[in-house]
C-alpha cells in the first residue's frame, strides 16, 4: 500500500506546490498525496489543481485548523486501507532517502505510533535542530532544540510529542484512540494525540538517523498574534484533559506574566492575543478564533 502524505494549504499555493513537487519526485517510495485547502481566500486551491491535477484535492468550505483539515484528509487515507500516513507541513522538505529511512524505523517497531526526523529549522537569522518536544502542561517553550546536530541512536528516542512538522502516524494507533481533538485549532493538537496513544501503550517518537528541513522563516508576524493566542489558549485544553487543578492555575498566572511583560517592551498585539488567549481559556472557549485575534495592530 502507498504512503498517504497530508499537506495543509492555506493561502500559500508556492509553497504547497513546491512541497508537491518534492515529495511527486520520490521513485522508490509510492506515495498518494492528499492537499487539503483550508477556504483559502487567494486562489490558492485552483492554482494547486491546475498545477496537479493528479493529487487528491480537498477544498473545505472553511478553515478547519491544522486538527480538522488533517482529519478530513486522514479519514479518507484510512478509509481506503492506508496503513502509514505522513504529516507534511508545505514549508518541510524531507528527501526520498530520509523518508525511506522513517519508514523502515517505524516498521521494525510496531508499538511506534507516531514518528518524526530531526527538524533542521532555519529562519533568515539563525539555524537549529529540534528533537521532538516535552509535554506541553509544564512549560511554554517545549521544543527540543540544539545548535549541533544530535548524535544518532540506534533505537528511537522517546518523546512527549512529535511535532505536526513532519510526523508518521500509524493508522492503526490512531484509528484505536481517535483522531485529532478539533477544539485545538491549531496548537496543541499533536501533544493531546500524543498523550492519547502513549495511554494505549504506543511510543511516540524521534528517528535521530533521519533529518527533514523546516523553513520558519514565512511564519512572520502571526507567531506575535495567532501563534501566540492558540500556544498559550490551547495549554488551557491540554490541562483540563489531562492534568490536575493547579495546572489551569499555573497558566493563568502565566498568561499574566507575559501580558504585563509584552506590555512593558510595548509589543501591544502580543499582550493583547495573550490577554484573549487567558480569557478564552479560562471560560473553554475553543475552536477557530482567527477573526476575534486577527486585528489590526500599528505596532508589528
Amino acid at each position: 500500500m502507498k504512503l498517504a502524505v497530508i499537506i495543509i494549504n492555506w493561502n500559500n499555493a508556492g509553497d504547497t506546490i513546491a512541497c508537491i513537487h518534492s515529495v511527486s519526485s520520490w521513485q522508490a517510495v509510492e506515495t498518494s498525496i492528499w492537499v487539503v485547502d483550508n477556504n483559502s481566500a487567494d486562489g490558492s486551491g485552483a492554482a494547486i489543481a491546475r498545477v496537479h491535477p493528479e493529487i487528491n484535492l480537498i477544498q473545505n468550505e472553511k478553515n478547519l485548523g491544522f486538527s480538522g483539515a488533517n482529519n478530513v484528509a486522514i479519514r479518507q487515507a484510512i478509509e481506503l486501507g492506508h496503513n502509514e500516513i505522513l504529516l507534511l507541513n508545505n514549508d518541510a522538505k524531507i528527501s526520498e532517502s530520509n523518508m525511506a529511512g522513517l519508514l523502515k524505523a517505524f516498521r521494525e517497531d510496531p508499538t511506534l505510533a507516531i514518528a518524526g526526523p530531526v527538524l533542521h529549522e532555519s529562519t533568515s537569522t539563525n539555524t537549529h535542530f529540534s528533537i521532538g518536544g516535552h509535554n506541553i502542561a509544564r512549560r511554554y517553550d517545549t521544543r527540543i532544540l540544539t545548535t549541533e546536530k544530535p548524535a544518532v541512536n540506534k533505537q528511537p528516542v522517546d518523546v512527549d510529542y512529535v511535532p505536526g512538522t513532519v510526523a508518521l502516524l500509524r493508522a492503526k494507533a490512531i484509528g484505536s484512540v481517535g483522531l485529532f481533538d478539533e477544539q485545538y485549532f491549531f496548537s496543541g493538537e499533536m501533544a493531546d494525540l500524543c498523550m492519547c496513544v502513549q495511554r494505549e501503550g504506543y511510543r511516540t517518537a524521534i528517528v535521530t538517523s533521519v533529518t527533514a528541513e523546516h523553513d520558519t522563516s514565512s511564519a512572520g508576524a502571526l507567531r506575535h498574534t495567532l501563534y501566540a493566542y492558540y500556544t498559550f489558549r490551547n495549554r488551557f485544553l491540554f490541562v483540563h484533559k489531562f492534568c490536575t487543578y493547579r495546572w489551569r492555575l499555573f497558566w493563568q498566572l502565566s498568561c499574566v506574566m507575559f501580558v504585563v511583560s509584552n506590555l512593558i517592551r510595548r509589543h501591544f498585539a502580543t499582550a493583547r492575543a495573550i490577554s484573549l488567549a487567558l480569557v478564552d481559556g479560562t471560560r473553554g472557549r475553543f475552536g477557530n478564533q482567527n477573526k476575534r485575534v486577527m486585528v489590526e495592530r500599528s505596532d508589528k
